[in-house]
């Protein structure tokens, strides 16, 4: 192909170009080339497409080095000098660049009065003259000062006066400060809407045109665009802001910039500019020469440095103090806040009405108080470190707030929109706003009304752990230039006091005086490294030598074998351990403005048919979680954040449903108004803006994908299948994106967890623990109003130290065996806080001479229940026949009892009704839990029947509870009134569970659904059923036909479901069953509510008399929990012996066991992981548990790890497990692991055979053909890209549904250690086409040779 340099330049070259061309190497003089094509005013318009054409200005910095300075007379009289001296200036006769383009100049006004009361226009004299005589220039100024608006303005002012070209592009860390900037500076010239002549780029969002000469941008979208160029000659001046902020784009960019510079850009005049920063560090960088160019770069060695305003800011530190408490003592080597400074600081805030009647008395010399209600009491901005900071601040406050009349706001990157705008409302009159914020506020806005700014001196802070390769957020110091900064955010318009919660010796001569660690130093740098293979440069290690702030070399060691774990590098180059060639997915993710995982993602997405699914999720994890968590509504939140994943347990999937749902409501216009679209947003907890930004980056990383013909039309394809398999690919399609951050479940003891809830059923009841034996009914008010916002709470029970709560079942939410209530209870002890509990009855003194023993099992329904159940007794018979009226899935379904007396009660039931539907239902009798009259359509015409009503607003839900189906989207006037006569007549539905058999998880249940659908058709719908347990009103039974065909059994037969032990509390209540069928009797302690026959009612006479909350005791108590609730275990060699926590946002925060007797454990994938350094735990974010299917793990290890090496028995008889990772290297005649932290070993529980290899290595080949090669991608049709999908999404499917015998576990002394197999034992794959065994990315696997047994 044609080198790029030949062509015309594009705006946004493609990844070949980008590979092409180019080597680092001083450029020859170009030849003058000039634009056809018509021409209008100063614009070039291509004829072809209609459009303004981009103008061509590559290679003009030589004639800039012909040409000394020129003067020119300001026009400007009121300017402070009457000559300026400019940069070597253009001659555009010597251009590549039409002279037409200087036209621009024509066709705007730049006679501009400048606003002198900037600090900026006082220097603008000297900011000129740096530019001109250097050829980097460093400017500080404070915010507020105008250098970002106004250094642009000046630069290109004086280029329009010399008639001279000029192309200015302004770099920011912020997408929303750019764009804020240029809106700014565009109204305040009228040069007319943004996007001519000053404009932005950002990520995606551009608005620029062909007169476009100040371009505002983010430092992301400056390094791609000179990656991509490999030069700087595009602009004539780089302004780099924000530059303090040091974070990993912005360390890079000033690298690339300095590489540049002195390889062919010696002309370009870049301007670095920011609060604050080291000067004389970089100025020192620049003027480092590298060995192989002889460059002199002349550096300003002094910053321009532009004050602030006229607001006066105090600064005052922790002994300037009154007497506010103890002075805690500082460490710099343990940053924390002390209990100390948390009260100083509450105390603080309370005496600030004292300083303002101080200075106000001062200021006005009129005696008086100042009444704290005053209206002009200042708001106070509190900088804590991060948001467990800002809750214990807000809880420490709590106690004054209504005393000291103070309005709290927290602001941290959670925030919604909606509670940001309280940030900026005036505070209710009479009120003190205070702010708890992050440094969230430093970097967005300035907080129009804070007088007063308290300062803990601490932020936190992304480290990257050098012994745990895991990133963390730490503690830190604040830095001085920090503090300043923090200073800065407090009102422009009023003298600020700063309190700095430090001694001001440790301030000065401690803390440091810059960040103590560049992002560059402290987090991973996959990014980074992808862009020097991009720019090949040479080896990362050596490159990133001569970064300003080079980083750790264990980092950039990590980062390049992460690299190669994803796939990104090559894995075979040299065998270099610490480099390799980039591939082709590598340089796809290096194309995307996102993760490396997430990248990888979309990757495999594209290879099983979910790239739409997967570019929402990835977009998504990308963003900032468009879920709101409002301050005050966690748990609200947290419900609809399980509602959002349909029982899928999964936080992407959540995003990904939440995603679609608004999507569907824009296309099908269901937001006729703004107003529609916040009111939805509202009531589903998602933040509107958050969504849009999602949409926005969805799109764009389809575009950029499409650059590589990596498009599928998947949601055509595949939306006919079945929904529940898309979710599994999906699933498993996300395991081997996000692979080796895998989690196993831990294993509880069923019996014991029984045992700990006193035989309570453990998915439907929590427990407390920790009160005074005997007196837990004294606490029942305050019990009950802890878990009221968990559910319907059905009944509280006593034991000793311990009480109990049981919940009502509910459907609203699926949370599968477990009840909704349990997750939300465990959500309120997250982080195993205490509650605190008041008692709200007093102690009922016995009379005298009665002594009673009391039971230590005792228990009391929460309402008394008007309605009763009909469940079957072991009086009745063995065996009897069911009628089935609603099929819930394979194993579940309601139905009535057949016997002659329940025949009866169906009977009058439906006599009854027949005869009372004329009565309609009055309207002020409507409300949940009521019983009424519904209609229902069964085909034959619609009949009226007995239901209950589950929801009212915004319109009625009922449940029919002689059937077991439900009705949404009723009408009142559709409702009559229930004849009271059937009030009391028990539900006649009842709840039928199959015995010890479940669903197989790796097929979709609306298979087995269906399958029994149709037998019990066959059999009009009448089955025998065979009694074994009753369980929460749920009867579990073992189901025969007609003809004595045992249907659990079936199901099993049929791979439908798998056998499984019944759970332990269902074995207990078979036992009472059995005792009691052979006694003979017809009691109802065989439920498992009632499997402790000691269970006695509570006697409410004996309470004393309710206590006020401020007389009772008060008690901290551990609970609400339910002892099914577990943790999960690390699978990688390095997090073997750690904790794991999940993070508090993600859905699998509460982890609960759904079925301990089936003896698989659930295994949860994290996108990301990172560790907790003060408590050591590894942290999960951003989680998803996948299906409980045999050898799970084994099978998503196996196809996605780079490299595996099988583990056979000592007689080689068998497969009994796989050793992951990286594979090893050989050194000194000895093999050693690459990357040990993350290899996995994993052991199989069923039989596995070399049939499966040759399955795994179909599977790996196909992703190989699918991602491996971009000339194969480019050639492929649609048709071509569905059937490889296709063919892909079958063998997996066939491989995770294949069925394997189980076999006994086998451990091996050294699983751990690679090269364990003798090559004359190995039978390799027989794959010779390079592109299906690429070895650089899924290498395929050679099996083992096998003794027969």
């Amino acid at each position: 192909m044609t080198a790029p340099h030949l062509t015309r330049l594009t705006p946004e070259p493609t990844l070949d170009e980008i590979n092409d061309f180019f080597s680092l190497v001083p450029r020859t003089r170009p030849r003058r080339r000039i634009l056809p094509g018509p021409k209008f005013r100063g614009r070039c318009f291509d004829p072809n497409t209609g459009k303004p054409m981009e103008p061509v200005i590559e290679d003009v910095s030589w004639t800039l080095e012909r040409y000394g300075k020129l003067s020119c007379v300001d026009d400007d009289p009121s300017d402070d000098y009457k000559e300026e001296i400019l940069p070597p200036l253009i001659d555009i006769s010597l251009l590549s660049v039409s002279s037409d383009c200087l036209e621009v100049y024509n066709n705007y006004d730049f006679k501009h009065q400048y606003d002198k009361n900037l600090p900026t226009f006082r220097k603008r004299s000297k900011i000129l003259g740096a530019i001109s005589g250097s050829a980097i220039t460093f400017i500080k100024g404070t915010a507020g000062s105008g250098k970002t608006t106004q250094v642009p303005q000046y630069t290109l002012d004086q280029h329009a006066r010399a008639r001279k070209y000029c192309n200015i592009v302004v770099a920011q860390p912020l997408k929303i400060m750019a764009i804020h900037d240029a809106e700014r500076v565009s109204q305040e010239r009228n040069w007319g809407p943004v996007g001519r002549l000053v404009g932005y780029d950002v990520e995606f969002d551009k608005k620029t045109s062909s007169d476009t000469r100040i371009t505002y941008m983010t430092t992301g979208v400056l390094l791609r665009r000179l990656i991509a160029k490999k030069t700087l000659r595009e602009f004539t001046h780089i302004i780099l802001d924000g530059v303090n902020e040091r974070d990993q784009e912005t360390d890079f960019a000033i690298f690339l910039i300095r590489k540049l510079f002195q390889l062919n850009s010696r002309s370009v005049k870049v301007i670095f500019m920011s609060t604050s920063f080291n000067n004389i560090h970089l100025s020192h960088y620049f003027n480092a020469q590298d060995p192989d160019i002889d460059t002199e770069i002349p550096v300003s060695h002094e910053s321009i440095s532009i004050d602030g305003g006229y607001r006066h800011v105090s600064d005052n530190y922790i002994e300037d103090l009154p007497s506010l408490g103890n002075i805690p003592t500082f460490e710099i080597s343990n940053p924390e806040i002390s209990e100390e400074a948390y009260a100083i600081a509450a105390r603080l805030i309370v005496y600030l009405d004292k300083i303002e009647k101080d200075e106000e008395a001062k200021q006005t010399s009129i005696e008086g108080q100042l009444d704290s209600t005053s209206s002009s009491r200042g708001s106070v901005l509190v900088f804590l470190p991060g948001l467990c900071h800002i809750q214990k601040m807000e809880r420490i406050l709590h106690y004054e707030r209504f005393k000291q009349k103070l309005q709290i706001i927290a602001l941290h990157s959670t925030i919604t929109s909606e509670n940001l705008s309280d940030v900026f409302a005036k505070p209710n009159p009479g009120f003190r706003k205070i702010i708890l914020s992050t440094d969230i506020a430093i970097s967005s806005f300035t907080v129009p009304d804070v007088k007063f700014v308290i300062d803990f001196c601490l932020k936190e802070c992304k480290v990257w752990d050098a012994d745990t390769h895991f990133q963390s957020l730490q503690l830190q110091w604040a830095s001085l230039a920090s503090g300043i900064q923090r200073a800065n955010c407090a009102s422009e318009l009023s003298n600020c006091k700063v309190f700095r919660l430090v001694s001001d010796y440790f301030r000065e001569y401690r803390m440091p005086e810059d960040d103590e660690y560049r992002e560059f130093e402290r987090c991973s740098l996959e990014r980074i490294i992808l862009y020097v293979k991009l720019l090949d440069l040479g080896n990362p290690k050596a490159v990133l030598s001569m970064a300003p702030s080079p980083p750790d070399l264990d980092n950039i060691e990590l980062s390049i074998l992460l690299l190669k774990e994803i796939g990104a590098l090559s894995t075979i180059t040299n065998q270099k351990r610490l480099d390799g060639d980039l591939t082709f997915v590598g340089r796809v993710l290096a194309s995307l403005p996102i993760d490396m995982r997430l990248g990888k993602l979309l990757m495999l997405g594209f290879a099983f048919g979910c790239l739409s699914n997967c570019l929402v999720i990835a977009a998504a994890l990308s963003k900032p979680c468009f879920f709101a968590t409002p301050y005050n509504q966690p748990m609200e939140a947290y419900k609809k954040k399980l509602f959002w994943a349909q029982g899928s347990f999964s936080d992407c999937i959540a995003l990904l449903n939440a995603f679609r749902a608004w999507e569907h409501c824009v296309d099908t216009q269901q937001f006729t108004r703004k107003s529609d679209e916040d009111a939805w947003g509202r009531k589903n907890f998602i933040q509107i803006s958050q969504i849009h930004e999602v949409k926005y980056l969805v799109d764009e990383l389809r575009q950029r994908l499409s650059h590589f013909n990596i498009r599928s039309d998947d949601q055509l394809h595949w939306s006919s299948e079945n929904p529940q398999q898309c979710e599994l690919i999906l699933k498993i399609v996300m395991a081997g994106a996000f692979y080796p951050n895998f989690f196993e479940q831990s294993v509880i003891d069923e019996t014991l967890c029984v045992k700990e809830m006193s035989l309570l059923d453990p998915t439907n009841t929590v427990m407390f623990t920790g009160i005074p034996r005997g007196e837990a009914p004294l606490f029942k008010d305050s019990l009950l109003e802890a878990t009221r916002q968990c559910g319907k709470q059905k009944a509280i029970f006593y034991d000793g130290c311990k009480a109990f709560i049981q919940f009502e079942d509910s459907d609203v939410i699926d949370t599968g065996s477990v009840s909704p209530a349990v997750y939300f209870a465990g959500k309120l002890t997250e982080g195993k806080r205490k509650l605190k509990i008041c008692q709200s009855y007093a102690e009922k003194q016995p009379e005298p001479g009665v002594h009673t023993i009391p039971s230590p099992f005792l228990y009391e329904p929460v309402e008394n229940n008007k309605f009763s159940v009909e469940l079957p007794n072991p009086s009745d018979h063995a065996r009897f026949p069911v009628q089935v009226t609603h099929l819930i899935s394979a194993v579940s379904f309601w139905g009535n009892m057949l016997l002659p007396s329940n025949i009866e009660r169906l009977r009058k039931i439906f006599v009854t009704i027949r005869s009372t539907t004329n009565v309609k239902l009055n309207p002020a009798e409507l409300a949940v839990d009521g019983l009424v009259l519904a209609p229902y359509d069964d085909g034959n015409g619609v009949e009226y029947y007995r239901a209950l009503v589950t929801n009212v607003k915004p319109s009625v839900s009922v449940f029919f509870v002689d059937y077991g189906n439900t009705s949404h989207n009723l009408r009142v006037d559709d409702l009559r009134q229930l004849p009271s006569s059937l009030v009391e007549v028990p539900f006649q539905a009842i709840k039928f569970r199959l015995r010890g058999i479940l669903p197989l998880e790796s097929r979709p249940k609306d298979e087995g659904r269906q399958f029994i659908h149709n037998v019990l058709k066959k059999l009009g719908y009448v089955v025998d059923v065979k009694v074994y347990s009753v369980v929460s009103k749920v009867v579990c039974v073992d189901l025969f036909t007609k003809n004595n065909e045992y249907v659990n059994e079936i199901l099993i037969t049929k791979d439908y479901c798998y056998s499984t032990e019944e759970s332990r509390v269902s074995q207990l209540s078979h036992a009472a069953w059995e005792t009691a069928k052979s006694k003979g009797t017809s009691s109802d302690n065989c439920s498992s509510e009632k499997l402790n026959d000691q269970w006695m009612k509570y006697d409410i006479n004996t309470r004393g008399e309710r206590l006020l909350t401020s007389r009772g005791q008060k008690l901290c108590i551990y609970g609400p929990r339910s002892t099914f609730q577990t943790n999960f275990k690390s699978n990688i060699n390095l997090g073997l012996f750690w904790d794991v926590k999940v993070d508090r946002n993600s859905i699998n925060s509460v982890s609960i066991n759904q079925n301990p007797s089936s003896g698989i454990r659930t295994i949860m994938v994290a996108s990301e992981i990172g560790n907790i350094r003060n408590d050591g735990s590894i942290l999960a974010r951003n989680t998803t548990l996948l299906p409980n299917i045999p050898d799970l793990l084994p099978l998503l290890c196996v196809l996605f790890a780079p490299v595996v090496e099988y583990r056979v028995d000592p007689d080689q008889t068998r497969y009994i497990g796989a050793l992951c990772g990286l594979g090893a290297r050989q050194f000194k005649k000895r093999w050693y692991s690459i990357l040990p932290e993350h290899d996995i070993v994993v052991h199989f529980k069923t039989h596995f055979n070399n049939q499966d290899i040759t399955d795994i290595n179909t599977l790996r080949m196909l992703i190989n053909i699918a991602v491996g090669s971009s000339e194969d991608i480019a050639e492929w049709s649609q048709t071509v890209i569905h059937n490889k999908q296709k063919l892909a999404r079958e063998r997996l499917i066939r491989l995770i549904q294949k069925k394997r015998d189980a076999c006994d576990l086998m451990f091996s002394k050294y699983f751990y250690k690679w090269k364990q197999i003798d090559e004359d034992d190995l039978i390799p794959n027989q794959v010779s086409v390079s592109r299906a065994d690429p070895k650089d990315f899924y290498r395929l696997h050679d099996g083992i040779l096998l003794n027969n047994p």
